[in-house]
């Protein structure tokens, strides 16, 4: 197999109000050297889109996040019937997070910092189903807790609306090393409920 890809990203603008805005675009290629339909699949894809992100704090420490993001991709499939040769698609994500970081001061210098969090997410794709070259495996970590979409490539995006919620620690020792705990949850509505779903299929 083949594989070539590149991911470029720019920022376009930053206010200390307004927050910031990105570009974004990638362009894929992979090609198999069988000739069998499905198994030698060859896949290009080239998309693009922007994302936005600004934060606030107010009240008793409270941070106030939100982010958007539009993107649009168009593939190229060969030697694959289950797909159209030319699909195209849109994909839409939002979120709004709440975060209260709380701080203490240990008598022996080490720092504990306490965060609630929650965060209400949505995403949606509109468009042709696209085969899924970059997403088949999902890992839900503290990474990713508060992501638009848990997917780790493009082809497969996450959908419906989500509740995200959980609490971070983490101490910091004097001595310069630091341990961390993180519990979350993902709720879901609707047909969602049974974990994340892209648009996409293989």
């Amino acid at each position: 197999n083949e594989l070539v890809e590149l991911r470029l990203r720019q920022r376009l603008a930053e206010d200390p109000t307004w927050g910031q805005l990105w570009s974004f675009a990638d362009v894929a290629t992979l090609s198999r050297p069988s000739g069998d339909d499905g198994v030698g699949r060859d896949v290009s894809r080239i998309g693009g889109g922007l994302d936005w992100w600004t934060s606030a704090t107010f009240g008793p420490g409270i941070v106030a996040e939100a982010e958007a993001e539009a993107a649009f991709e168009a593939y190229a499939v060969d030697q694959d019937s289950n797909f159209d040769s030319s699909p195209q698609r849109t994909r839409l994500g939002a979120a709004m997070t709440l975060r209260m970081p709380l701080e203490r001061q240990d008598p022996g210098g080490a720092r504990q910092l306490l965060e609630p969090l929650v965060q209400l997410a949505w995403g949606e794709t509109s468009g042709d189903a696209v085969p899924n070259e970059d997403s088949e495996v999902v890992e839900f970590d503290e990474g990713n807790l508060l992501s638009l979409s848990r997917f780790p490539g493009i082809d497969e995006y996450e959908e419906g609306t989500r509740l995200n919620y959980g609490v971070r620690w983490t101490r910091y020792d004097p001595a310069g090393w630091s341990i961390g705990l993180t519990v979350g949850r993902v709720g879901r509505r609707g047909d969602h409920a049974g974990g994340c779903r892209g648009h996409v299929r293989k």
